[in-house]
């Protein structure tokens, strides 16, 4: 029963699965040769242009630019978006966070007269948890978005097609979120 392992406890593979190992190296190879070959030759194309841009750079005589904007530096950008949106943004959650925080103190303390007002307190918290889901979904949805097309750029597909599912995820959860907002105020 043993006797095939003489002793190493390693099962030889059979004879199809070491051809088919043999072929698909090859295929390997193949493809490893032509990206090779086309790494190469995209290499080389760009040196040639990168020389023949400075040459034409220093050959040139040169302009005079006129600055007609002048970037305003209280409106600085990172990462592509504004510093005053982004605060806009971060001082809507905190309303909306501390809005939440003030309703569930007063409801479960009983801060409130009559079921009117519980009911008021309710909704008013329902209604700020929707449009935070919807402002922390939608913010989601832009980043996930931006970095999908990075890694497409950069050529990482399959890192662009998961963050392309947090994208849509993110999307479908401000829907929600929006229709969560809608049905609390009717």
């Amino acid at each position: 029963m043993f006797g095939h392992t003489k002793g190493t406890g390693h099962t030889p593979p059979m004879r199809p699965q070491l051809e088919n190992r043999g072929a698909n190296l090859k295929k390997i190879n193949n493809k490893t040769e032509k990206l090779n070959k086309g790494a190469a030759g995209f290499a080389q194309a760009a040196g040639e242009l990168a020389k023949a841009k400075r040459a034409k750079a220093f050959s040139r005589k040169a302009k005079p630019v006129h600055a007609e904007r002048v970037p305003n530096p209280d409106k600085s950008e990172i990462g592509g978006k504004d510093l005053s949106s982004r605060k806009i943004v971060w001082l809507e959650k905190f309303k909306h966070r501390f809005n939440i925080f003030t309703c569930n103190v007063s409801l479960k303390l009983h801060f409130y007269r009559g079921q009117e007002a519980r009911a008021a307190l309710k909704k008013s918290r329902d209604e700020s948890k929707s449009e935070l889901a919807i402002l922390t979904n939608e913010e989601a949805m832009k980043t996930n978005t931006s970095k999908m097309k990075e890694e497409l750029a950069d050529g990482q597909y399959l890192q662009a097609a998961k963050r392309a599912g947090a994208a849509s995820e993110a999307a479908i959860k401000a829907g929600k979120g929006r229709i969560e907002s809608w049905w609390a105020r009717v």
